[in-house]
C-alpha cells in the first residue's frame, strides 16, 4: 500500500479494530447506528477532501463503537491472568518433568508430566 504515514496509520487503525457486526441483524441497533453515523457527520463540515475523509472515517468508527461496541479479542478476551510464583514453580515443575519423560520414555514419567500440565492449567484458568 503506497500513501503517506498519516494514510498508513489510519488503515492500521481500521484493521486493529474488530466490531460486533452480528448485532446489525437487530433492526433497532441498525437504526441507532444509522442516527449516530448521521449526527456526527453532521457535526463538523470540513474543507478539504482528505480532513473530510478523515472526519467521516473517525465518525463512522465512533458510531460503530457506541452502536455496536467492539468484538473481544479471542476466547481469551476478559480474562485476567495472574502469574504468581506458585504459579512460575508450576511451570518449571512441568517443563522439568518433561524434559525428564522425553529423555526416559518411561510411562512413569509421562503421567507425572500430565499430572503437572494439569496443574499449570488449573493454577492459570482460575
Amino acid at each position: 500500500m503506497e500513501g503517506t504515514k498519516d494514510e498508513k496509520k489510519n488503515h492500521q487503525k481500521c484493521n486493529m479494530i474488530k466490531y460486533n457486526l452480528y448485532s446489525l441483524n437487530d433492526e433497532s441497533t441498525k437504526i441507532f447506528y444509522q442516527q449516530r453515523l448521521s449526527q456526527k457527520v453532521g457535526e463538523n463540515a470540513s474543507e478539504s477532501a482528505e480532513t473530510l475523509h478523515e472526519h467521516i472515517c473517525d465518525c463512522s468508527h465512533l458510531a460503530a463503537r457506541e452502536a455496536l461496541g467492539e468484538q473481544g479479542k479471542g476466547k481469551e478476551a476478559g480474562r485476567k491472568y495472574i502469574w504468581s510464583e506458585e504459579t512460575e514453580d508450576a511451570v518449571r515443575k512441568k517443563k522439568s518433568s518433561y524434559l525428564t519423560a522425553l529423555i526416559t520414555k518411561k510411562p512413569q514419567d509421562w503421567e507425572n508430566y500430565k499430572n503437572d500440565r494439569r496443574n499449570v492449567k488449573r493454577l492459570v484458568n482460575t
